[in-house]
């Protein structure tokens, strides 16, 4: 048994040196340097926070579907230039009733929707932050509430050189890098109706409307297990002191779970102390997490 623990130390002692070895050799990124952001989860937040709200409001919570996730990344990047609903870069879809183009014109013929609502917002750099815009605008809010919607796709975008301002926009749009979009649907009015006069294919084997690869939204992708954990994935090792490098570096960002985890002295500040005493419990210096050296 002995003889294994030896082992194993020996291990971790050679893979927490090598990690060090690749630091050395390929520099990290300044902390001044963009961190690396995952959007991904910034878009399923905003739709936790909606399933939450509609979910307090007594309504049923909404579906995100991956392609509505990628319309509304699209609509992100035309408001870099056009901070609108109307897409006045494609001119007037219809000039005797002066109709601009609007995001459901994005959507593929054989996508089959109903009914659609969008909202954009921009500058915020958070999903609690942008939520709350909408939430404080009662157009923006009837939106997220509306009891008739079923499906939502998220989009976010950062551009750090995010377009001019146009003659008839204030000057702080143009420092307005965050771009957020959400577009709501409403698919299942009628199974039966959809079926067998719409023609639609896309239902569960209840009946229901459901698109390919739609999904419940969580706040947080990543869950850590314990202390030290900071990927999730139940284990403590080489790959967490990697992460936890990388965020103090600024390389990348952390989740508030994650932000906890990586507490490993429990003095309630993530620092390369932390660092210190994760590689000491990677070593086998340390028997568990958090350790407390006070």
């Amino acid at each position: 048994m002995k003889n294994i623990v030896f082992i194993k130390r020996i291990f971790s002692f050679f893979t927490v040196f090598l990690i060090m070895v690749m630091y050395v050799q390929f520099p990290v990124k300044s902390a001044g340097d963009t961190e690396e952001i995952n959007f991904q989860e910034l878009a399923d937040q905003i739709g936790y926070l909606v399933n939450e709200a509609r979910t307090q409001a007594g309504l049923n919570p909404v579906y995100m579907v991956p392609y509505l996730n990628e319309v509304a990344t699209a609509r992100c990047r035309e408001c870099l230039t056009d901070f609108s609903h109307d897409r006045h870069y494609l001119g007037l879809k219809d000039p005797a009733k002066g109709i601009y183009y609007k995001f459901s014109d994005m959507f593929d013929e054989n996508f089959p929707w109903l009914a659609g609502k969008e909202n954009i917002a921009n500058t915020m750099r958070t999903a609690e932050a942008t939520f709350n815009q909408w939430k404080n605008s009662p157009q923006h809010w009837a939106n997220i509430l509306d009891p008739q919607v079923t499906h939502l796709g998220v989009g976010v975008v950062y551009e750090p050189d995010s377009r001019p301002p146009s003659a008839s926009e204030p000057e702080g749009y143009a420092t307005a890098h965050w771009y957020w979009t959400q577009i709501f649907i409403k698919a299942d009015d009628d199974p039966y109706y959809a079926r067998e006069y719409l023609g639609w294919t896309c239902f569960d084997e209840k009946g229901n409307v459901a698109f390919e690869g739609q999904y419940m939204p969580e706040m947080y992708q990543v869950k850590p297990t314990e202390c030290g954990d900071l990927n999730g994935d139940g284990v403590i090792d080489s790959f967490d002191l990697v992460i936890l490098r990388q965020y103090l570096t600024k390389q990348t960002t952390l989740n508030p779970l994650q932000v906890e985890a990586a507490d490993v002295m429990y003095d309630g500040v993530v620092s390369y102390s932390d660092l210190g005493i994760l590689r000491g419990f990677i070593l086998g210096k340390y028997d568990s997490l958090p350790v407390r050296l006070w």
